[in-house]
């Protein structure tokens, strides 16, 4: 899971995060307060160039 701290971000701003859901290219932005959840190690991903500073709280749900 990710949450975005980031308050007044752009999209001239980048770092989006890229997520390939079925293999097309879904593109979410971090702005502040959304979270995103998904399964890390399922689902590819990256983290798009940033052209500031970026910031964010990113945790792992996990069980035995």
């Amino acid at each position: 899971m990710v949450m975005y701290l980031n308050i007044g971000w752009i999209t001239a701003d980048g770092g989006d995060l890229c997520i390939f859901p079925n293999k097309i290219a879904q593109l979410i932005a971090p702005i502040n307060g959304k979270s995103v959840f998904f399964k890390s190690n399922e689902l590819e991903h990256e983290v798009l160039i940033t052209n500031k500073a970026r910031m964010s709280i990113t945790g792992w749900l996990k069980r035995d």
